[in-house]
């Protein structure tokens, strides 16, 4: 999560930002893309459990454990991650439940679904073992990823291929997901957003969605607001 209260438990964005952002931007927001659960435990087993609100479907871009399911990820002693499994929840009720066999000790990272909203998220242990959390990251800011329809999970498989969560893993580091498919227009108001969050870089990855019009009126006054606000932080413009 970029904010530390947003709009409801699992969505991207503080109420503060709804008469602010587009509609479409808002709306997007309303998903949890990008949230992951980090934690170590001794139990031998681990189930997780989860409800999406939406109808589940799929299209040409989303698989159905990318839009609505949970992915989950190992790692001994700092090493690599490890893919352990994925599942999507049942298309009738919404409901999901997965169990995995653990190895006690290694740390666990689970992933939330990428376009159906959450009602409800749950990890469990067996009774007695330990439950806490991961290591700390590598450095203590994230990275902030604005960006358009492939930041927002386009063509993924599943939610832990979205490239700002291998970005994450790879790293070592946290990466905040501001993805908004259609809708990353470096409008004004977004910048104010973005340097909400106190990053180690920000990556503006908009040019995808704007005509060139769009980008001589937006780029440079975006571009100059974050920079007013955050001017020792590094940005990353990507253009094609």
């Amino acid at each position: 999560r970029g904010f530390p209260q947003t709009a409801a438990p699992y969505t991207r964005l503080p109420e503060k930002f709804k008469e602010v952002v587009t509609s479409k931007v808002w709306g997007l927001s309303q998903t949890a893309i990008g949230f992951n659960a980090r934690f170590t435990t001794d139990s031998d087993e681990i189930v997780i459990r989860w409800k999406v609100r939406e109808k589940i479907h799929t299209t040409m871009f989303f698989t159905p454990i990318m839009y609505c399911g949970v992915d989950v990820y190992a790692r001994r002693g700092g090493g690599k991650w490890t893919h352990m499994s994925a599942a999507a929840p049942d298309f009738n009720t919404g409901v999901g439940e997965l169990r995995l066999r653990w190895r006690k000790g290694d740390e666990c990272l689970v992933y939330l679904p990428i376009r159906a909203r959450p009602e409800s998220f749950s990890i469990g242990v067996k009774k007695g073992a330990s439950f806490g959390p991961a290591r700390p990251h590598a450095t203590t800011k994230p990275i902030v990823h604005y960006g358009t329809s492939i930041v927002n999970g386009g063509a993924a498989s599943r939610p832990g291929l979205i490239f700002t969560s291998i970005m994450s893993r790879r790293l070592d580091m946290e990466v905040i997901n501001l993805g908004f498919s259609g809708a990353g227009k470096m409008e004004l108001p977004m910048a104010d957003l973005v340097a909400e969050i106190d990053a180690e870089l920000y990556i503006v990855d908009c040019d995808w969605n704007m005509n060139r019009q769009v980008q001589e009126a937006n780029y440079e006054p975006f571009v100059r607001r974050l920079k007013e606000l955050r001017p020792d932080t590094p940005v990353l413009l990507c253009g094609g």
